[in-house]
């Protein structure tokens, strides 16, 4: 799964998510300008780095996460 972060409708942010979607790949975004709404818990079991990422009502296992494309503001 590829994280998207900044703004979805800054053009070249834009372009990657269609890619994405195009492609058939999964696929999250942060919208950094709703980040009142994102919590972000992190947690290290037997030397393992784990957590949880909720965007809204989506809640992503970060060992799930295999890239990330940042473009903040």
């Amino acid at each position: 799964m590829i994280l998207f972060c900044g703004i979805p409708s800054e053009p070249p942010l834009a372009m990657a998510i269609e890619a994405a979607q195009r492609l058939g790949v999964e696929h999250a975004v942060f919208h950094q300008r709703e980040v009142e709404r994102a919590y972000i818990v992190l947690e290290s079991r037997h030397g393992r780095l784990g957590g949880a990422l909720r965007l809204g009502d989506r809640e992503l296992r970060l060992e799930d996460i295999d890239g990330v494309y940042t473009r903040i503001m």
